[in-house]
């Protein structure tokens, strides 16, 4: 989680970034385990989990996220900022494993099925529906959600990640990330 960049700044300079959090490993317990692969006992921000999507399709190579690309100066020139750090994070059989996993999301039993799909392009995705700690009792809130989506295409190779993130989703009886963020990914 930390080579993926949970946890730690993004670096990118943005007022009132949330780093997310992930307990040191000496508090991990027998649970933590299930609990982290599950989704819960850590937090992450949009940025972080785009970093993660893209590292998995960057091959298992983390490139540091960045807002600037490049500069046009006045005369027209344009100037590409240089690429922050890399750093291998899973290996590239890893990822060759997992991206087949990811357009799995969006086709038939998928958590995103049929929502998500774009004719013409295999898209990778991946639906994410957490609950939020209730302040008051400091537990997960059974009605508190944050919905999300992020999706690549093409699977085989990203140009493009989209990532949808919907706080507090107020459709009725949905919360669900398939149901509430994925359709409006594909629109973009």
């Amino acid at each position: 989680l930390k080579k993926f960049g949970m946890g730690s700044s993004t670096g990118l300079g943005l007022p009132s970034e949330n780093r997310g959090e992930v307990p040191p490993l000496e508090k991990w317990r027998d649970l933590t385990f299930p609990n982290v692969a599950y989704g819960q006992g850590y937090s992450a921000n949009a940025i972080q989990m785009t970093s993660v999507f893209s590292t998995i399709a960057n091959k298992g190579v983390r490139v540091t996220p960045r807002i600037i690309d490049s500069k046009i100066d006045p005369d027209g020139t344009v100037e590409r900022l240089p690429e922050g750090p890399t750093t291998r994070v899973v290996s590239e059989e890893t990822t060759k494993k997992l991206m087949p996993m990811l357009e799995q999301v969006v086709r038939e039993r998928g958590t995103a099925q049929d929502v998500a799909a774009i004719k013409g392009y295999r898209v990778a995705g991946k639906t994410g529906t957490a609950q939020k700690m209730d302040p008051e009792t400091g537990k997960y809130s059974h009605h508190r959600h944050v919905s999300s989506f992020l999706c690549g295409a093409p699977a085989e190779n990203p140009r493009v990640l989209v990532i949808v993130s919907v706080d507090e989703p107020s459709t009725e009886g949905e919360h669900y990330g398939g149901t509430v963020a994925a359709p409006p990914a594909t629109m973009i």
